[in-house]
């Protein structure tokens, strides 16, 4: 759930805005390219003019007796984050409605909050509220992972300190968004997910909508899978709805999300008006949405992250299209499979990836070997070999193999982790620029 910074930097040249006849078949490929090397598992879709012009797919949707079974364009996924961008939209409908104000303060609702009386539904929707996002600490995470009952994550979120004063700086916080889900349940007297379902999906057709629920491929709804370094192994773990509720539960497929993200930003579900409000950035962050950076562009875009999915939403504005990329495997970064999308779609000349890694001796790699700990996480990190790779695997979590850079250097790109062992008895990690210092136990 943690917010990734896209940073693409390049030159678009020969490109006409408002003009996309982009090379199909070339998109297809570049799909087949990451699903046929064990990159990537993903699903990508572009709706244009509320038309869904291009969808296609090469998904892992579940694992039998190491066959993989595939799925289709239709296949849905957890999109994780982006819910907040449909969590916005109701609070601006409501806002239209006369049912609430963004300056409205929290203490109007939940009292209990500290600095709930400083804390408005706009500092809430921008990320500048300084409530501590519980979802970045797994003791919390697992107190909550057998919870049948929403009060449960009410009575959780009143014992939460501040981080910060209320609109003194930003900081991404899935907390402040599932009481904006509350707030709402609270406004229209009913569930956050019939919300979703009566003012938006229904309304606008988007049959594969759902909530967070156990898989059931029957249904084509997608696991999630993780490479082993050998082959893809399904993800079998499976976070609560109501940790991330309001914040994180949506499930969709590709064609259904761009069509929600091209009537939004089309008036369709709420105002204009309302749409330019979401668009008006403060420290990177609108409502519900983030400027994404695309050679001289900027993209209103947002991305998801949950269980092992991956999800990308951006509307082009000169073109009236949106780009949905869903990812439910990756043995790659993220963001290249993003740039790689986008250059295929702008006509951009583009070399597909290749992919090596190099070969480390199995000695230097046992010195690696042990349990490591830091002052920064409530987790240990095991550092273990398994047929000659290495491998680390945090507390409470699945194993992950570290494609080594150097005798010293390795990453799971999957995660965008980074580990270098610069003493020996410790490494240094780094994970989408959060950085930490590990110490053998």
């Amino acid at each position: 759930m943690r917010l990734l910074l896209f940073i693409i930097i390049m030159i678009l040249s020969n490109f006409n805005y408002g003009q996309i006849a982009f090379d199909k078949e070339r998109l297809d490929a570049f799909v087949d390219h990451l699903f046929d090397n064990e990159k990537a598992s993903l699903s990508i879709a572009i709706n244009k003019d509320g038309e869904t012009i291009y969808e296609y797919a090469r998904t892992i949707k579940e694992i039998k007796e190491e066959a993989i079974i595939e799925g289709d364009a239709h296949s849905i996924y957890r999109i994780g984050s982006i819910t907040k961008t449909f969590t916005t939209a109701l609070i601006m409908k409501a806002i239209e409605e006369g049912k609430l104000e963004l300056d409205d303060p929290l203490s109007k609702y939940y009292p209990d909050i500290e600095n709930s009386e400083k804390i408005t539904i706009e500092h809430m929707l921008r990320h500048r509220s300084g409530i501590y996002n519980f979802t970045d600490n797994g003791i919390y995470v697992a107190m909550l992972s057998k919870a049948t009952e929403s009060t449960k994550v009410k009575e959780l979120l009143a014992t939460l300190t501040s981080d910060f004063e209320p609109d003194s700086t930003f900081k991404y916080s899935n907390s402040g968004y599932i009481l904006l889900g509350y707030i709402l349940e609270d406004l229209y007297d009913k569930k956050y997910e019939e919300l979703v379902n009566e003012v938006i999906a229904t309304p606008l057709g988007l049959e594969s909508y759902g909530f967070m629920a156990q898989v059931e491929p029957k249904e084509n709804v997608v696991y999630s899978a993780m490479h082993d370094g050998d082959q893809w192994a399904v993800i079998d773990y499976f976070t609560n709805p109501l940790i991330v509720d309001a914040a994180g539960a949506i499930t969709m497929n590709g064609a259904d999300l761009a069509s929600f993200w091209h009537h939004l930003f089309n008036g369709d579900i709420i105002s204009k008006a309302s749409v330019e409000m979401m668009q008006g950035m403060k420290d990177g962050y609108g409502f519900g949405l983030f400027p994404m950076p695309f050679g001289a562009r900027q993209l209103a875009t947002h991305n998801g992250g949950v269980d092992g999915f991956h999800s990308n939403a951006s509307y082009w504005d000169k073109e009236d299209m949106s780009i949905v990329v869903l990812v439910n495997g990756l043995n790659m970064e993220y963001n290249d499979v993003l740039i790689g999308v986008f250059n295929v779609v702008n006509n951009i000349p583009f070399t597909f990836p290749t992919w090596t890694s190099e070969e480390v001796d199995v000695n230097v790699l046992k010195t690696y070997e042990g349990i490591y700990e830091t002052d920064s996480l409530p987790l240990d990190i095991t550092i273990s070999i398994k047929q000659g790779k290495l491998f680390a695997q945090a507390t409470g979590q699945s194993a992950f193999p570290l494609a080594a850079q150097s005798d010293t250097e390795f990453k799971f790109e999957g995660a965008d982790i980074t580990i270098i062992f610069n003493k020996p008895n410790g490494f240094h990690f780094n994970q989408n620029g959060y950085k930490a210092t590990f110490v053998k136990k």
